[in-house]
C-alpha cells in the first residue's frame, strides 16, 4: 500500500513539475509583452512631462513679462494717469490673461511656432 501511495505521490510531483515548466515558457511571452507595454507608458509619461514643462515655461515667460511692465509702470496713480498706460492694462487683460488662464485650463493647443518660441 505503501509502495502504491509512494508512485502516487511521484506521479503528482512529476505531473507538477511539467505544468510548472510550462507555465513559465507561456509567461515569458506574456512578461515580454508586459515589458514593452511599460515601455510605451514611458514615452507616453515622458511626452506628458515634456508637454508640460513647455506649457510650464510659456506661463513663466509670460509672468515675467507682466511683472517687467508692472516694474517699469511705477505707481499706479502716475502710471494710469496717462491714457496710453490705461490701454496698456486693458490690452493686458483682454489679450495676454486669457492666453494665461487657457494655458493653465490645458483648453491651449499649442502650435509648434509656439513651442519654438519658448525653447
Amino acid at each position: 500500500m505503501k509502495l502504491i501511495y509512494g508512485l502516487l505521490l511521484l506521479i503528482c510531483v512529476t505531473l507538477r513539475l511539467r505544468t510548472i515548466r510550462g507555465d513559465v515558457f507561456t509567461s515569458v511571452p506574456r512578461m515580454e509583452e508586459l515589458y514593452q507595454r511599460e515601455g510605451r507608458f514611458l514615452e507616453s509619461l515622458h511626452a506628458s512631462i515634456e508637454y508640460q514643462q513647455t506649457k510650464l515655461d510659456m506661463l513663466v515667460q509670460q509672468y515675467r513679462k507682466i511683472m517687467a511692465q508692472r516694474a517699469e509702470e511705477g505707481s499706479m496713480e502716475v502710471h494710469l494717469g496717462h491714457p496710453v498706460n490705461g490701454f496698456t492694462l486693458i490690452k493686458r487683460l483682454s489679450r495676454d490673461w486669457p492666453f494665461i488662464v487657457n494655458i493653465m485650463a490645458d483648453n491651449h493647443e499649442m502650435s509648434p511656432t509656439l513651442v519654438d518660441e519658448v525653447e
